[in-house]
């Protein structure tokens, strides 16, 4: 998904200025019971979408994805796309488990680990 739109001019009808927010580097580990490296785990990044208005209640009900990377031997991997909120982050080979919370803080931080207690 391409960075979200921050702010606009212009009225309905004519030329639009649009600035963009820049996405954030993360760099991550996904870990298994006892602190074992989840390796070759393809990970989906969905944002979270607080419903404060119509166009956000409508967001909210779509499937957004904002990056999907897959980790390495050792757990570790690398996101290039997300941005400063909240995410689902979901085992997407594994669709039956619960999403695990990304928090806005972590994401601004740069780096966490993600715990899969099963």
């Amino acid at each position: 998904m391409a960075p979200r739109i921050v702010a606009r001019t212009g009225g309905d009808v004519g030329d639009w200025v649009v600035r963009l927010s820049p996405a954030l580097p993360f760099y991550g580990r996904l870990t298994r019971p006892n602190d074992r490296p989840a390796g070759g785990v393809r990970l989906r990044f969905e944002p979270l979408i607080h419903q404060t208005g119509f166009v956000e209640r409508v967001a909210s009900t779509l499937p957004l994805i904002d990056e999907e990377v897959v980790t390495d031997s050792h757990g570790d991997f690398v996101c290039r796309s997300l941005l400063s909120g909240d995410y689902k982050v979901r085992l997407a080979d594994e669709p039956k488990t619960p999403a695990l919370l990304l928090r806005a803080e972590e994401v601004r931080a740069g780096s966490a680990t993600l715990r899969v207690l099963w």
